[in-house]
């Protein structure tokens, strides 16, 4: 249970943060001295540190191997710090929750306006009785779309400020190149 557990939680970590993020996740890395002064220009204190080494983007190469059964103790890596760590990623690497939130908005103004129209049908075609039913019901469902599309519009606003407040550095550059000019040749 706990390897499927595992196993769901790096593939919804992949689908959402990552998706370079080998299937098992990330267990230990080695880096050189460029990678670890990158790494340590990022002052992000509720972070994902395996998601900013992917950021930085330098050259990585995986190292498969089997995982030992754990021979005494527990891991001290539980659902809630595995959940926090989700979130942390989530929250500072991708937009997907408020661009999730703003398109189920304007599907359900869509939704409410096609409901309204067979609303409106039903109750010329005197199927529906009650009196303020339709109404009711469509300001519900228009209000509750509405609220969650603009929701959405102000996070990507918030997104954007959020973004830029990290301080993330704009570049990082992996080599420097040096060339001296060829003095005794003429460039046309």
């Amino acid at each position: 249970m706990r390897r499927t557990l595992s196993n769901l939680y790096w593939a919804a970590y992949r689908k959402t943060v990552l998706r370079d993020i080998p299937k098992g996740g990330v267990d230990v890395f080695a880096c050189n001295q460029l990678v670890r002064s990158a790494l340590l220009r990022i002052t992000e204190p509720n972070s994902s540190l395996i998601a900013q080494l992917f950021w930085v983007g330098f050259r990585r190469a995986f190292v498969p191997y089997e995982r030992a059964e754990r021979k005494e103790g527990r891991s001290a890596w539980n659902l809630s710090k595995r959940l926090k760590y989700m979130l942390d990623s989530v929250f500072s690497f991708t937009d997907i929750p408020i661009m999730l939130m703003m398109w189920v908005g304007v599907i359900g103004l869509v939704v409410t306006f096609l409901v309204g129209i067979i609303t409106l049908c039903a109750k010329l075609g005197g199927w529906i009785v009650v009196p303020g039913y339709a109404a009711t019901i469509l300001l519900m469902m228009f209000m509750a779309s509405m609220i969650l599309t603009s929701q959405g519009i102000v996070g990507c606003y918030l997104w954007r400020c959020f973004e830029n407040s990290k301080h993330r550095p704009l570049t990082i550059v992996s080599e420097v190149l040096e060339h001296e000019p060829d003095v005794g040749k003429c460039n046309t």
